[in-house]
C-alpha cells in the first residue's frame, strides 16, 4: 500500500522562492517514487481551488497577503498576529485532508500565514511531523512578514538579521513606547512558535549548517535539528552562449526583487561599473515588492540600456539564462539560509559573486569556487564584477570547481533519501 504524505506551506506558481521551489521539487519526486502526495497551500484569491498537478493533489484555501510591511490599522495588526499564530481555516482543512487521504506523515515548510495550525492539527491526529525552516521566522518575526518590527529589537531576536529596516523618523520620539510594545508582541510570537515547534515536531530540518547553528543558539531542540541541503531534480545542462546580444557580457541576477536580496546594491554597483567597462548587460529575473522601485532607480541612474528586468520566468526556462551568463551575482544584505540560485549557478558552471554572509559564506571559498564581497558595499561589488569580466578566461577553473563541488555535496538523491527516511 502506498504511503500518503501531506505537504503544507507556500507552493509555486503562486509563490516563488527557495523554500517554495524545494517544496515543489520534493512533492513531485515523492510522487514519482510512488507516494500519494497532497499539498495544502494558499492562493492569490479567497476562493477555494483543488486540482491535480501531474499526480500531486493541490488544495489552495484563503488568500496569501504578499506584502504586509509598513503601517497597518490596529484591527489589521490584531488579525495578523492571530493568523500568524493560528489560522483556523488551515487547521480544519489539515484535519480534513489527513482523514480523507489517510495521511501518514505531514511535511510543513515555514509558517508564513499558514501558522502553527497544521502542526497542531497533525499532532492531534498523532501523525509523523517534519518541519523544514527555510526562513528565520523562529528567531526573527519580521522574517515571517510581521509588520511590527522596525529594527529596534537589535540583539534580542536573531541578532536583528533583517537590520536593513529602521524606525521611521516620525516615530522616533515614541521609540521607548513602541519598543516595549514591539518587544512584548514579537517576543511572544517567537516564543510560541519556537516552543510549539520543539514540542510537536518529530524533526526540524534546516537547509544549511549556518541556519541550524543559528537556530540552536536561540533555542531549537538540538535532538530534533537536522541539516538536509536543498536540491534540484530538473537540472539540464545547456550548452553554448548563442543568445547573447551584440556580444555583451552578461551579469545575471535570479531571485526575489526585494530589499533584503541586495538588488539595490547590485544596481548601484553596475552604475559604478561603467567607469571600468561598458560592454555588459545586467539581466534581472524575478518579481517582488521592490520591482517598480528598482525599475525607477534604474531609469534615474541612466541604466535603461544596461539593465533588463524579465520578471517571473518559469523554472525550466531559467537555465537558458544561466547558460549565457558570464557571472551570477547574489548580493543579499540579509543572511541566506541556503540560496537555490547559487546551486543553480554552480550546476550551470558559472562564476558567482556572493555576499559574505549566512549560508553563502558557508558554501563559497573565496577565489576557489566563487567570490565573496562584504554585503551592502556597492564599490567592492563593482570592482569584483569588473575583475571577473576582465579575467574571465583565466578563471575557468573556478567554474569547474564550483560544478564538481555542487554535484558532490548537493546531490538530489542524497538529500531526497534523507527526507524519505524522515517521512517514512
Amino acid at each position: 500500500m502506498k504511503k500518503s504524505i501531506l505537504m503544507v506551506g507556500l507552493y509555486p506558481p503562486h509563490h516563488i522562492g527557495g523554500g517554495e521551489a524545494q517544496q515543489y521539487v520534493l512533492a513531485h519526486m515523492l510522487n514519482e517514487r510512488g507516494y500519494n502526495v497532497s499539498v495544502l497551500s494558499m492562493g492569490d484569491k479567497k476562493n477555494y481551488e483543488a486540482y491535480d498537478e501531474d499526480g500531486v493533489k493541490v488544495y489552495r484555501i484563503g488568500k496569501f497577503q504578499s506584502d504586509r510591511r509598513g503601517f497597518v490599522s490596529f484591527f489589521d495588526a490584531l488579525k495578523y498576529v492571530t493568523l500568524e499564530i493560528f489560522n483556523p481555516l488551515i487547521f480544519f482543512f489539515t484535519i480534513y485532508l489527513i482523514v480523507k487521504h489517510r495521511i501518514h506523515s505531514v511535511h510543513i515548510i515555514n509558517y508564513h500565514q499558514i501558522s502553527l495550525a497544521p502542526l497542531i492539527a497533525s499532532k492531534l491526529l498523532l501523525r509523523n511531523i517534519v518541519v523544514t525552516m527555510h526562513a528565520h521566522e523562529l528567531i526573527c518575526s519580521y522574517s515571517s512578514m510581521m509588520p511590527f518590527c522596525f529594527g529596534i529589537r537589535r540583539d534580542r531576536c536573531g541578532e536583528c538579521l533583517l537590520r536593513y529596516h529602521k524606525l521611521p523618523k516620525k516615530l522616533k520620539p515614541l521609540k521607548i513606547t513602541i519598543g516595549s510594545i514591539s518587544n512584548l508582541i514579537t517576543s511572544s510570537i517567537l516564543s510560541i512558535k519556537l516552543n510549539m515547534t520543539n514540542s510537536l515536531a518529530n524533526k526540524i530540518v534546516f537547509p544549511s549548517f549556518y541556519s541550524k547553528n543559528m537556530h540552536l543558539k536561540y533555542g531549537v531542540d538540538k535532538r530534533k535539528a537536522k541539516v538536509i541541503h536543498c536540491f534540484l531534480n530538473d537540472f539540464k545542462e545547456v550548452e553554448g552562449k548563442n543568445n547573447k546580444k551584440n556580444n555583451k557580457k552578461i551579469i545575471l541576477y535570479v531571485g526575489k526583487v526585494m530589499e533584503e536580496k541586495g538588488i539595490e546594491v547590485l544596481i548601484r554597483s553596475v552604475k559604478k561599473l561603467l567607469k571600468y567597462d561598458k560592454n555588459w548587460k545586467l539581466i534581472v529575473i524575478g518579481v517582488g515588492r521592490a520591482l517598480n522601485e528598482m525599475k525607477k532607480l534604474t531609469h534615474e541612474l541612466g541604466l535603461d540600456q544596461y539593465v533588463e528586468f524579465l520578471g517571473h520566468v518559469q523554472h525550466h526556462y531559467i537555465f537558458k539564462y544561466y547558460s549565457i551568463a558570464d557571472v551570477v551575482v547574489i548580493p543579499s544584505t540579509v543572511p541566506e539560509t541556503f540560496s537555490i540560485a547559487l546551486l543553480e549557478a554552480h550546476l550551470s558552471k558559472k562564476i558567482t559573486i556572493c555576499s559574505k554572509t549566512g549560508a553563502l559564506e558557508e558554501r563559497i571559498k573565496d577565489g576557489e569556487n566563487g567570490f565573496l564581497v562584504e554585503p551592502n558595499n556597492s564599490d567592492e561589488l563593482a570592482k569584483k564584477i569588473y575583475f571577473v569580466l576582465k579575467n574571465y578566461a583565466k578563471l575557468k577553473f573556478i567554474e569547474e570547481k564550483a560544478y564538481l563541488n555542487a554535484k558532490k555535496l548537493y546531490s538530489s538523491e542524497k538529500s531526497f533519501s534523507e527526507y524519505v527516511k524522515l517521512l517514512g
